[in-house]
């Protein structure tokens, strides 16, 4: 059972029948807008209803669309995004293949393999594809579902605290690392800085990546209070110090949440104690995990624009509003770090409101005034962005399985197709459209003349109180993650860290209901262990562990077992080649290298 939160919620105040404005002109010109009335003297309190425009329903817009596929090479994608810096990241030579800086440049989320291909020269000759991923993409990259860049380019912020570039990746999964173990909840975002220095890309060892060597992401930052993420959206907001604000949708608590890592720790740290982390139980969401859900910002106004697959409907929320109700340590007890620096809030009160009744929405994006939704998985519904108003409906045609939409830097709406692995521009035209004016300037002039601070024309209704209702997790799984071999640990000491770190070499209880946690593995230094993938799987090698760095592979076998049914206990799951066992063998020598050196 839930516990009794903290705090009460907070109530907005009563309404007074008699002190009504009067009700303001429809929204819009034709088809369904709104109309609002709100409270003398405080304008907080608003109510709301549906209203038809003067000149009746709108006519009818007619689309015609031309589809232009970009690539099929892609592995379940779920999600699309594009560099704000083409050939920033691959640069004209990574992989000991060159790459075109020019024109524009994808990086598109495969939850399939677990990867993001970046496909740089789009719309010239040279355009080609390449796939890159995190050496434990079993747990900052696995089943990835959305991507999102920081594109601000602009921000006024100083050069140290700008994170522009960045990205964040956010993933479906409950951290069962490719289902080898019991899930322990404890994921969220993993965050990047896409330029290709200070070790933001490395090769298996951790060494910074040469030129004709395979790389690899090396994450900035990571959070973990959303697993099963199906959506993320950066915030384009100029408030914070570095920018570096996300939304996300937690598709195991169905709720959206609000990630600052405020200043990342940057690669090869473990530090998680500064980062504030906002949940908004109260702002209804129904996603699906079998789909992406589509989220986009108005950078204009700060409204935010996701789908809810399972409800049928477009939500928008106000970024800017909400209150602190109380803190979510309590009600949900999986979080990054015991620090007090480390933020972790239930905010309620929220403005919000449904948007717009759209059929299994998933991917949306804004391109200047209008808003456009993927639509049952064959179908794009563009709408007036202020009113809400539907203009017309684009068919996908063959591609039946749309996930994530984005607007490229060429106008086009890109979206990826999950059963045909495409990615597809589409570009359309309009008839019937050229005279339509849906906004009504007389319920603007209303707006004005009240002096009401009202976002995208149309009002949100206040609800009277807040409530929350959550199913909580079980604390022991928090107990469990916060070990002192590194993730989220209050122990700043690396000796100590080490010395934790290094009475894990040696285990090989794998199963997956084994007490070992796979987390500790990781942020105790392991990308080499015998309970995690093997990075050399395919290569006829075995794998030594570097601590703390990274791994290599190399050719030496050793036949430390004669006896088969040893060698399958040792791994804790099924047989166990020479090269699992010469991993073990490594992990504690390495460890003891590492935990002399530091002493």
């Amino acid at each position: 059972p839930a516990p009794v939160p903290a705090t009460s919620s907070p109530t907005s105040s009563p309404t007074t029948a008699d002190f009504w404005s009067p009700w303001s002109p429809c929204s819009v010109n034709c088809g369904e807008g709104s109309s609002f009335r709100f409270q003398n003297p405080s304008p907080s309190i608003i109510q709301t209803k549906t209203c038809t425009g003067a000149q009746g329903p709108c006519p009818t817009c007619v689309a015609k669309a031309t589809l232009t596929p970009i690539t099929s090479d892609l592995d379940k994608p779920m999600d699309v995004a594009f560099h704000p810096s083409p050939g920033t990241h691959l640069t004209a030579l990574s992989e000991s293949r060159s790459f075109p800086v020019l024109g524009v440049e994808a990086w598109v989320a495969n939850s399939g393999n677990h990867s993001i291909s970046i496909i740089p020269g789009i719309n010239t000759p040279s355009m080609t594809t390449i796939s890159r991923r995190d050496r434990g993409y079993y747990h900052y990259n696995t089943n990835i579902a959305a991507i999102s860049f920081n594109d601000v380019s602009d921000s006024g912020r100083t050069e140290d605290k700008d994170t522009f570039g960045y990205f964040a990746t956010c993933q479906n999964n409950p951290n069962n690392y490719l289902g080898t173990k019991e899930p322990n909840f404890f994921m969220g975002p993993s965050l990047y800085d896409s330029r290709p220095n200070n070790r933001n890309i490395v090769n298996l060892a951790g060494d910074p990546c040469g030129d004709n060597e395979v790389c690899y992401f090396l994450h900035a930052d990571m959070l973990h209070e959303a697993p099963n993420c199906v959506g993320i959206v950066h915030d384009p907001e100029l408030n914070t110090a570095y920018g570096s604000v996300f939304y996300q949708i937690d598709g195991w608590n169905e709720q959206l949440v609000r990630f600052d890592f405020q200043q990342p720790h940057g690669p090869g740290s473990m530090q998680h104690a500064v980062a504030s982390v906002r949940r908004f139980p109260e702002v209804p969401i129904k996603p699906s995990l079998k789909h992406h859900a589509g989220m986009a910002i108005d950078a204009a106004t700060g409204l935010l624009y996701f789908s809810s697959y399972e409800d049928n409907s477009v939500i928008v929320m106000d970024t800017q509003s909400g209150a602190n109700a109380r803190t979510a340590r309590s009600e949900y007890p999986i979080f990054s770090s015991r620090l007090p620096s480390f933020e972790y809030s239930i905010y309620e009160c929220a403005d919000y409101k449904i948007y717009a009744s759209v059929t299994q929405p998933t991917g949306l994006t804004i391109a200047g005034d209008r808003l456009y939704v993927a639509s049952g998985g064959n179908a794009v519904k563009v709408f007036d962005l202020k009113t809400a108003s539907l203009l017309f409906t684009i068919s996908t045609g063959d591609y039946e399985n749309v996930q994530g939409l984005t607007t490229g830097p060429d106008g086009k709406i890109y979206f990826v197709d999950s059963s045909s692995n495409a990615l597809v521009a589409l570009s359309h035209t309009v008839e019937n459209c050229d005279s339509l004016t849906v906004p009504n300037s007389a319920y603007s002039d209303f707006i004005s003349s009240h002096s009401l601070p009202i976002k995208g024309s149309t009002p949100f209704p206040r609800p009277s109180t807040c409530s929350v209702s959550s199913l909580l997790p079980s604390e022991s799984l928090f107990d469990q993650v916060h070990t002192d071999t590194g993730y989220a640990s209050h122990n700043d000491s690396m000796a100590a860290m080490t010395a934790a770190a290094l009475l894990l070499s040696n285990r090989t209880d794998c199963h997956a209901d084994s007490p070992l946690n796979f987390d500790a593995l990781l942020l105790g230094g392991y990308y080499c262990h015998a309970c995690l993938p093997d990075p050399c799987e395919g290569e006829g090698k075995v794998c030594e562990n570097i601590q703390w760095m990274g791994a290599r592979c190399v050719t030496e076998i050793f036949d430390d077992f004669e006896d088969e049914t040893e060698v399958e206990e040792i791994k804790g799951g099924g047989p166990l080649t020479g090269g699992g066992v010469r991993r073990a063998v490594n992990i504690a020598l390495c460890g003891l290298v590492a935990f002399l050196m530091i002493q």
